[in-house]
């Protein structure tokens, strides 16, 4: 026995979301490693990598990779933040008083994880 269908805002919603996601990870639906070097995760992860490898202080290289990594990571921080405050608020909005509380309001994002003024 099938489910019922999803409304068409869930499913929206549901591609956006995963759109995001892959801002953060890469593509998902492909079979094998992918090399997705503007994913967040890709980028934040090698300078995170090359840091914690040594208890040195961070060397120029890696001060540079930082750099070009921030850019990549404030992207998809707004892409969160953008998803949050406009598909997920009206999605929220219209369901009403049958949503359960899978997306709970939350304060942007930024990328020393602090409250934007």
């Amino acid at each position: 026995m099938r489910g019922l269908p999803r409304p068409r805002a869930a499913e929206d919603l549901k591609k956006r979301i995963k759109e995001v996601k892959e801002q953060f990870l890469g593509p998902q639906d492909i079979q094998g490693f992918t090399d997705s070097p503007d994913a967040v995760m890709t980028r934040v992860g090698e300078v995170y990598g090359s840091l914690a490898s040594s208890w040195d202080a961070p060397t120029e290289a890696q001060k540079t990779a930082w750099t070009a990594a921030e850019p990549i990571l404030q992207r998809g921080l707004d892409a969160v933040n953008r998803l949050l405050t406009t598909e997920v608020a009206a999605f929220r909005q219209r369901a009403g008083s049958v949503l359960l509380e899978v997306f709970p309001p939350t304060d942007p994002l930024t990328p020393d994880w602090t409250k934007r003024p």
